[in-house]
């Protein structure tokens, strides 16, 4: 409870509260203090012996003094005794606040952090321009310490809480923290420039035999130990953030693995692989797979060149040695077609047999000409299903010369017969009913359980021009609901 005091004027002009000198200001009462108007200057024996005074506790006593001047301006006639209020501070927070307020030593500076209530007291790396804090002596309302290196917490559990009190209750037990602190440094980790292309800062690397982060690579602190100075750094996952020498041996025992991963490194960029090689591509690197590329084009490339030069000696070869057949002969080979039909149709009696329809096909296509060729559905069903298989061997049997076949944009009108979209088609299940009719699944009741399989198709990606509708096709589409999704989305940015 607040407690009244009785002073003199002429003390509370050099008096100034308790409180106010701990949140370092100074309370100024509303009163115009004057001197003696005497011309005779004031000597060592008229100067009162108490004026300068202070006030030690409560039991200090208020002494007047006797002063022949008076203020008339201030209403208050001088050497006539006032009342002040003054407050005893007993949080032991603020206390110690108090206490440390000017009196951190070197190199730490102090801080309150208003918005946590807190006090902290800092140590800065300096280099050259930039400054980072390196280890931060936080003190909570509680009077609880926490101590963060590198913005990491120090555990309890660290050595170097192991004769000192996360609680503190005066000032000189922060001191001896601080001391304390002064025998340790912050673990380098290892800041060799060859280790830090390994990963990026802020990730994480882990094993192959296991996802857990075994170490990581640490930002920028502008970091100084000793003559050491070091932008970056990669630390061991169960590093100790602080440390008597120069390294933790967790971080020493990790820089084993950590060549061992460089040399590896090195190796991958230095070998060269072939195109017969079983290397998987997820576990190339960039450069690998450029080269990789490279090869592959080269590749094609001879590939091609030898292609050529055996067409250009094929032609040469029919040029020197080739014979013209004219139309007589052209006659006779036809004329032996008609004579093995004979002996097809004794092989093949069924006139149904894929054989025998292929071999009238065969026939029809080479008197018709592919322009004027129509196509029997089998053969056509057929061809879709070799194209579905491979449309590159497909291609390839068809530009052999040895039988004829349907070009792809004949295949095309058959394969687009119905519009392709997603869901439920109309057109479909159109087809699909006109189909049970035909096999008469309707007439009897056991017929018309039927289902529906679906299975997986590969789709090219590629985008098309659908000169029909005038629409770009090959988009992905994930329906409605992504539509709305992605309007939505288009709303909030």
């Amino acid at each position: 409870m607040p407690r009244k005091r009785r002073i003199s004027v002429m003390q509370q002009k050099k008096y100034h509260y308790q409180r106010a000198r701990d949140e370092q200001s100074y309370v100024q009462l509303e009163h115009n203090y004057v001197r003696s108007h005497s011309d005779a200057p004031e000597t060592e024996g008229d100067r009162s012996p108490r004026s300068d005074c202070e006030f030690d506790g409560e039991d200090s006593s208020a002494e007047e003094m006797d002063i022949d001047n008076l203020d008339l301006n201030a209403g208050i006639l001088v050497g006539e005794s006032v009342e002040v209020e003054t407050e005893e501070v007993t949080d032991p927070f603020e206390i110690l606040r108090y206490e440390l307020t000017e009196n951190v030593p070197s190199p730490y500076i102090m801080d309150f952090n208003e918005k946590q209530h807190s006090i902290e007291i800092l140590q800065l790396y300096r280099r050259e321009h930039n400054t980072a804090v390196k280890l931060s002596l936080v003190i909570g309302k509680d009077c609880h310490v926490q101590l963060y290196v590198h913005r990491t917490l120090v555990p309890e559990t660290h050595d170097f809480w192991s004769e000192l009190s996360t609680h503190v209750q005066s000032a000189s037990d922060v001191f001896k923290i601080l001391e304390k602190l002064l025998e340790y440094g912050v673990c380098i980790g290892n800041p060799d420039p060859e280790f830090q292309e390994l990963t990026p800062v802020g990730c994480g690397i882990s094993s192959a035999s296991s996802p857990e982060i075994l170490a990581y690579r640490e930002g920028d602190f502008c970091a100084v130990q000793g003559n050491l100075s070091y932008s970056s750094t990669i630390r061991s996952s169960q590093y100790a953030m602080l440390v008597l020498g120069a390294r933790c041996p967790q971080c020493s025992s990790y820089r084993r693995q950590l060549k061992a991963r460089e040399i590896r490194q090195e190796e991958k960029q230095e070998k060269t692989l072939s195109l017969s090689s079983t290397y998987k591509h997820k576990d190339m690197n960039r450069d690998m797979l450029l080269k990789k590329l490279e090869q592959q084009k080269e590749q094609i490339k001879s590939i091609q060149h030898t292609i050529d030069k055996m067409r250009r000696d094929c032609d040469k070869e029919i040029i020197r040695n080739g014979i013209s057949m004219n139309s007589i002969q052209n006659q006779e080979v036809e004329d032996l077609m008609a004579t093995c039909e004979e002996e097809m149709v004794a092989a093949y009696p069924d006139c149904n047999s894929f054989q025998r329809l292929f071999w009238e096909q065969q026939k029809k296509a080479i008197k018709h000409g592919t322009n004027g060729m129509r196509w029997h559905p089998t053969i056509i069903r057929w061809c879709l299903y070799l194209r579905q298989k491979s449309s590159k061997a497909y291609d390839a049997l068809r530009d052999s010369g040895f039988i004829t076949l349907p070009s792809s944009r004949t295949l095309f009108d058959y394969t687009h017969y119905l519009t392709s979209a997603l869901g439920f088609q109309p057109d479909v299940v159109k087809l699909l009913r006109e189909e049970c009719e035909k096999r008469e699944m309707f007439q009897e009741e056991w017929k018309s359980y039927t289902g529906i399989l679906f299975d997986e198709i590969k789709i090219k990606e590629d985008l098309v021009y659908d000169k029909h509708s005038g629409e770009i096709k090959g988009y992905v589409k994930l329906g409605d609901i992504g539509d709305q999704l992605c309007a939505l989305f288009r709303e909030k940015c």
